[in-house]
């Protein structure tokens, strides 16, 4: 893709980046409620999503058959690269993400676009929204990994250190694409606990692209059991993972609304060498685990209901797991061996 250069500001999009089973689906509604426009084709509601997804249905697909171009899914916890997919198909799907964006939208001055796969496409956004003239602000929704894991044990039978490895991999990449963005960070309990006191933190980041709203008479987006997915106190997570995620999220809870006007996060010394300190250290662990994080991945992909997910060779993902599984059962044999 070419350069980025940010849009005039004539439009608007205001991106919800965030790891699925987040909350932003519940935080992309308040936007909508508070006066950015919502996608025109949302996707439909779901017994995992029964309020909707808020969600452009165009795009979500478009996201899809990138991520499968790329020999990827939604779940997969690898470094994406959209630059080995090479130029020409690259500007294809761009062209492709104008048109549903146009058809999402239309004209609106100021709009939400949500879809967490985002996270791990941000620059390919950033460009195509440039080029298109629309301007970027950034609403991070950041839930506690270990509530997110829980949901996602539930919904799809991930274990917790894959969803862990997941959580840290769509934040690291979100945050690292938008430090020069204006983007604000919503805590998932903040919104639960006081949804009100939420939206004016938005309204009066967006200003003036959103309107001072009248909170009494906007419909709350919070429902009673938004909390249903909890391990609790009992952290789900490996040792040196928990304690990565938990500085990870610490972090994000410490970023301050900033970006585009003024080194809000810290500069290369303070707040993003925190956050590429981060990333070096989920890069390590990935690499010590690649073997557990490839069979996970394989077998969720080989046992998916869903065709976005399924990979488009079984066969040789089939022997992928097969050769992960082998060399995970030696390395248990030596262990075993050196305890002897």
């Amino acid at each position: 893709m070419t350069a980025i250069v940010e849009g005039s500001g004539a439009r608007t999009a205001v991106l919800v980046l965030g790891m699925h089973r987040s909350g932003t689906s519940v935080l992309a509604q308040l936007l909508a409620r508070l006066g950015a426009a919502p996608p025109r084709d949302p996707n439909p509601p779901a017994p995992d999503n029964p309020e909707g997804y808020w969600e452009p249905a165009g795009v979500v697909h478009l996201h899809d058959r990138m991520l499968s171009a790329a020999d990827s899914a939604w779940l997969d916890t690898r470094p994406l690269d959209l630059g080995e997919l090479g130029e020409e198909r690259l500007r294809g799907f761009a062209g492709q993400l104008r048109a549903a964006l146009a058809d999402s939208f239309g004209d609106a001055p100021c709009f939400v676009l949500k879809d967490p796969r985002i996270c791990r496409m941000v620059p390919f956004h950033r460009d195509v929204l440039a080029g298109m003239g629309i301007a970027v602000k950034v609403v991070v929704a950041l839930r506690e990994p270990a509530d997110v894991a829980a949901s996602l044990f539930a919904r799809n039978q991930i274990s917790p250190d894959y969803a862990g490895f997941l959580w840290a991999r769509h934040l690291l990449e979100a945050e690292r694409h938008t430090r020069d963005l204006p983007r604000i960070v919503v805590p998932y309990g903040a919104l639960v606990d006081d949804w009100r006191a939420t939206a004016q933190r938005i309204t009066g980041f967006l200003a003036p692209e959103l309107p001072p709203a009248d909170l009494d008479h906007v419909p709350s987006p919070v429902r009673a059991d938004l909390r249903h997915h909890r391990f609790g106190a009992y952290t789900p997570f490996s040792g040196p993972l928990a304690e990565l995620l938990g500085d990870l999220h610490a972090a994000l809870e410490r970023l301050p609304a900033g970006g585009a006007d003024g080194g809000a996060d810290g500069g290369a010394n303070g707040g993003e060498g925190r956050f590429d300190r981060l990333a070096e250290r989920l890069s390590a662990a990935s690499a010590r685990f690649a073997d557990l994080l490839a069979a996970e991945f394989c077998f969720q992909r080989l046992t998916s209901p869903y065709d976005t997910v399924m990979p488009a060779d079984p066969l040789r993902e089939r022997q992928t797991l097969a050769e992960a599984l082998g060399r995970l059962h030696r390395l248990q044999w030596r262990a075993d061996a050196e305890r002897r």
